[in-house]
């Protein structure tokens, strides 16, 4: 569960970087509030649905300052993501980001131009292989 939360709100963060982000904007908070609020969400359905809440899920909830290591981190993977997709170029960055915000592959194929999805999925596989290289030759 807590993956899923932590993609979801990965992909809001993507969502809101579109149109790029505004002066002084915090990467970290925004993350973490996301979640957060996902979390909250999560729990609410359960209560709902009649399902139990153990401590684990509920000590989560625990309010927690992020260290300023924690978010000079956090800022630092951002801003290497960005620098790494960028570096890989078109299309590869275009439909990285599209899959990354939950499209299906027939919507990217569309979008895109792809014959069909295995074909979307395929360039997705081909992409991610590039990233991964661009990624090696840093380290």
């Amino acid at each position: 569960e807590a993956k899923e939360i932590f993609y979801i709100g990965l992909a809001a963060l993507w969502k809101r970087g579109r149109g790029g982000y505004p002066p002084g904007f915090n990467f970290y908070a925004y993350l973490l509030q996301t979640c957060k609020q996902q979390w909250y969400n999560e729990l609410d359905r359960k209560k709902r649905g009649g399902g139990d809440i153990t401590f684990d899920e509920a000590g989560v909830l625990q309010d927690r300052d992020p260290s300023i290591q924690e978010i000079l981190e956090q800022v630092e993977f951002e801003e290497q993501l960005y620098r790494y997709l960028d570096r890989l170029g078109e299309p590869c960055r275009t439909l990285l980001l599209l899959w990354a915000d939950g499209l299906s592959f027939e919507e990217i194929a569309q979008k895109m131009g792809y014959q069909n999805a295995n074909s979307a999925r395929q360039q997705k596989h081909r992409c991610i292989e590039r990233l991964r290289g661009i990624m090696n030759d840093e380290t």
